[in-house]
């Protein structure tokens, strides 16, 4: 297909015709598919994966509205040619879909996985049927689903309650969902412990957090797991450009200038808890990698690309490093001692001691307190 456009390679398939019919009707997209001196990989859907979407309503089948088109297809494609022997080195990678909700002229990010049955796969759910089919401008990939521009990260919360209503409730309860639409255009980092997370607290320390004495400390934690202004995926940080980082703003080898470099990073991320930090560890080596934060807790799914930033998934609740209120040894080493019974309880999913978590926890709420009561007193 050497002397083929993506266009002519598009157009021809019959198993296509239903995303070359939508990309004809977005005439930069058509075009883009056509001039033979751009460079670019499409993810392709096959018919039956638009006609299930059509059969679902979730989009018209005739009258599509046109921002949403242009979004669609935008969402599909990849500037560069990525053929699958560079995918292997990519967890994620930049799509030609603007998002602002990440940041001014940032651009959203596809998940590329790898699953050991089913094969490549893009955004969980889109596998990937048939590998690169060069073209004159390009590379094409056909995949099993539509790909859709994802929600909010509240949503994608909301959306999924077998696995996060816990969570998705904790940040209603300390009204934290409000404060949120406040992060949308800088970027932003979740990591989202799942219902199974907070059950390792056990129930004397989930029933405290959720009290109405446990409220401050709930926030906290929540607080604690929350990334401003940048979006950490396994592969990439994207952010704000006025922000400096010594230790980042390497590109990775590859084509992408916010890339991890292959190997070992190392990354201390602010968080919404003041003078909290969470330590990051990343090891990757095209499929294989190793996602930790603060040493003990793993990231088990990773990189759930959001409208406003990614969904990390850890296999605990973060618990924040402790903070002593002076320098008394008695109480830095009861402290120490605290955090160490609340790691351990959580990794043997025994229950949590609710005065170990207070101790930990209450410098934080005591800070926040003092806060409030000058912002009153302004």
């Amino acid at each position: 297909h050497s002397n083929s456009t993506l266009w002519d390679l598009v157009n021809s398939c019959p198993e296509t015709s239903i995303f070359a019919s939508l990309a004809k009707n977005d005439t930069m997209f058509y075009n883009l598919l056509r001039d033979a001196h751009q460079n670019v990989t499409v993810f392709v859907p096959s018919n039956h994966a638009f006609k299930r979407l059509f059969r679902l309503g979730i989009i018209p089948e005739h009258d599509i509205d046109k921002d949403l088109l242009s979004k669609v297809l935008n969402y599909h494609s990849v500037i560069g040619t990525h053929v699958s022997d560079d995918l292997i080195h990519h967890n994620t990678i930049v799509s030609r879909l603007q998002e602002d909700h990440l940041g001014k002229g940032m651009h959203q990010r596809l998940r590329l996985g790898l699953d050991q049955v089913h094969g490549p796969s893009v955004n969980f759910f889109a596998d990937i049927l048939l590998s690169d089919v060069l073209a004159k401008n390009g590379v094409i990939h056909g995949i099993s689903a539509v790909l859709l521009p994802p929600p909010s990260i509240v949503d994608i919360l909301k959306l999924l309650p077998t696995e996060f209503s816990t969570t998705a409730g904790a940040l209603y309860r300390t009204s934290l969902i409000d404060d949120l639409p406040s992060l949308f255009g800088h970027g932003l980092t979740v990591f989202a412990p799942s219902n199974r997370d907070w059950e390792k607290l056990g129930w004397r320390a989930g029933a405290f957090l959720f009290s109405d004495k446990g409220k401050d400390y709930l926030k906290a934690i929540l607080k604690y797991h929350i990334v401003p202004s940048q979006s950490l995926y396994s592969d990439a940080l994207d952010r704000q450009h006025d922000q400096d980082y010594k230790d980042i703003g390497k590109e990775n080898g590859m084509d992408d200038p916010s890339g991890l470099p292959p190997g070992y990073t190392h990354l201390q991320l602010p968080t919404l808890l003041k003078d909290a930090e969470l330590s990051v560890d990343i090891t990757r080596y095209e499929r294989f990698l190793s996602f930790r934060v603060n040493g003990y807790s793993r990231i088990i799914i990773s990189d759930g690309v959001a409208k406003d930033g990614v969904v990390q998934v850890p296999n605990h609740v973060l618990i924040p490093p402790c903070r002593h209120h002076g320098s008394r040894k008695m109480e830095e080493e009861g402290l120490l001692q605290s955090q160490k019974k609340v790691w351990q309880a959580q990794e043997e999913s025994t229950d949590v001691d609710v005065e170990d978590l207070k101790r930990i926890l209450e410098p934080f709420v005591e800070m926040a307190a003092d806060e409030g009561r000058r912002e009153e007193e302004l």
